[in-house]
């Protein structure tokens, strides 16, 4: 009779168990990791952020933009823009506008306001780490209740 020499179902559970142990070690260290990476993204993206902001104060005689013209070039809505409902405020659609994919800077610099000119990518207004939350199903009362009506929405905050 032949005898086979393979692991035993011991042996096997037990490198399991030992990949395991390592593996519930390194997750903490992999994870401060990432957040430390996602923190250095945010720390570039503020001060890319700051110098565009000296650049434009510089060129516009240390006046700052409007704040709702700063990002994008009107106030007013923009043809994508037309199916989504103003709440009390009438403010609506503004406060959809980061989120709406059809007006993503990044893909549409046509949308793009007096600041965007001297900060051209587009990411550099986005949080890293809250854009992780925004994927993840963030409970923000004005997505949830009129986000639907964006047809390419695209969840991710600015830092404003």
């Amino acid at each position: 009779m032949q005898r086979f020499t393979g692991f035993t179902l011991i042996e096997l559970l037990v490198v399991l168990a030992v990949i395991s142990l390592l593996m519930a070690l390194l997750m903490p260290a992999l994870n401060k990791a990432r957040d430390s990476a996602m923190a250095a993204a945010c720390e570039g993206n503020l001060k890319g952020y700051a110098y565009a902001m000296q650049m434009y104060l510089s060129d516009a005689d240390d006046r700052f933009p409007d704040a709702f013209l700063c990002y994008f070039s009107t106030g007013d809505r923009y043809a994508v823009e037309n199916g989504i409902p103003t709440s009390s405020a009438g403010s609506s659609y503004l406060q959809l506008r980061w989120c709406n994919g059809d007006l993503y800077l990044g893909d549409h610099p046509e949308y793009a306001g007096p600041l965007y000119s001297y900060l051209h990518d587009a990411r550099a207004f986005i949080c890293p780490t809250l854009q992780r939350l925004a994927r993840h199903g963030s409970e923000d009362p004005t997505y949830v209740a009129i986000g639907s009506s964006i047809k390419n929405y695209r969840p991710w905050y600015n830092y404003t």
